[in-house]
């Protein structure tokens, strides 16, 4: 009761407006509302042994010296930073020059580390694909008008680049999965690339999941925390979408430390099946999807919305959900060409079915 009457009190004394002078004590007071929030809102302390009471308590000397909205924000901002979660974030709406992710780069991005060499690992891809035989039949966009997902096809094998997740309309996403299931129906493995793959919509990601098994299983666990109580975990299903509509063959799902969200999601929920392989690299360790919260003046931040676990309850926050095969991508490969979490990948499926060698690209 008294921390609805703090903030009733705070929404009285503020207004939503970007820059405008209010007393010092004002602006500590959105501070310790940030604060609080986070403390009971974020799910992930103990999995990511962070000491969220220790670390804020050093900032109450300088939020009490706080005059304007521009000390503000560069204090919340270094109040979350050190949480290193992808999906915490801060955003001042209307001011794009004000938001930023609580996040550190990835090992991808430390490697990765320029735009000629994220061109050159994308390039890479689109290389191996063609040495392979494999053409481009299925391209379907999302809201925004960007390309949500992709599906190539060789002789033998079809290859479905997920871009993102959470930007497919709900009315697009049946159809969309119908088209891929009526090309692969005519192919002898898959293989599911969700590299760089971010968003958030679990439901799709387990429609798409749902044509890949003919039996149903445990795909993972979700606990909501309220106020700092973890609640019941509760199991999502992996249900086969019908027999006329599965894909039996060989998957070969392909993760480096960029996968993350509904991505993550969806390669915990396949490793789940004898017939699925996981090549590359684990993910970010950020599977659950945001809720977005609302200071007192109008600013927004995100957190995690639940936990996420394994069938057999254990957590990959932070460090990833495991892969089969270990494979990380190198700049020295993909400045020649050479995807080869890709090429691995086309192993597997060989070995699966008929056993052959892939070639490999000559060196330009």
């Amino acid at each position: 009761m008294r921390h609805l009457l703090s903030l009733f009190l705070i929404w009285i004394m503020l207004v939503p407006v970007f820059g405008q002078n209010i007393s010092p004590t004002r602006y500590s007071l959105l501070f310790h509302q940030l604060s609080e929030e986070v403390q009971l809102s974020y799910p992930h302390f103990a999995a990511r042994k962070f000491d969220w009471n220790s670390h804020q308590a050093q900032f109450h000397k300088q939020a009490a010296r706080l005059e304007n909205s521009d000390q503000l924000y560069d204090l919340l901002r270094t109040l979350l930073l050190p949480m290193n979660d992808p999906r915490v974030s801060l955003t001042i709406p209307g001011s794009p020059n004000y938001t930023f992710q609580a996040s550190e780069a990835s090992e991808f991005q430390n490697r990765f580390h320029t735009s000629k060499l994220v061109t050159a690992w994308k390039l890479a891809t689109k290389k191996t694909l063609h040495h392979e035989g494999f053409e481009i039949n299925l391209s379907i966009n999302g809201q925004d008008r960007k390309q949500v997902l992709s599906y190539a096809t060789s002789g033998r094998f079809g290859f479905l680049k997920i871009q993102s997740f959470g930007h497919l309309a709900k009315a697009k996403q049946g159809e969309a999965i119908q088209r891929l299931v009526n090309e692969l129906t005519k192919k002898e493995g898959l293989i599911l690339d969700l590299r760089n793959t971010k968003g958030y919509d679990d439901q799709f990601a387990y429609q798409l999941a749902s044509r890949l098994t003919d039996h149903r299983v445990i795909g993972h666990y979700r606990q909501t925390v309220t106020k700092g109580v973890p609640g019941t975990m509760v199991p999502w299903l992996l249900n086969p979408a019908g027999l006329a509509g599965l894909f039996r063959g060989p998957v070969v799902v392909l993760t480096n430390e960029e996968t993350q969200g509904s991505a993550e999601v969806l390669a915990l929920a396949l490793s789940q099946l004898s017939h699925v392989t996981l090549i590359g690299t684990p993910g970010r360790g950020a599977l659950s999807e945001v809720e977005t919260h609302q200071l007192a003046n109008g600013w927004e931040f995100t957190l995690p919305a639940y936990r996420v676990f394994s069938p057999d309850k254990q957590s990959f926050e932070s460090t990833g959900v495991p892969v089969d095969i270990f494979v990380k991508e190198l700049p020295t490969e993909v400045e020649k060409g050479q995807d080869v979490p890709l090429k691995k990948a086309l192993v597997a499926l060989r070995v699966n079915s008929i056993p052959e060698e892939v070639s490999v690209l000559p060196e330009n």
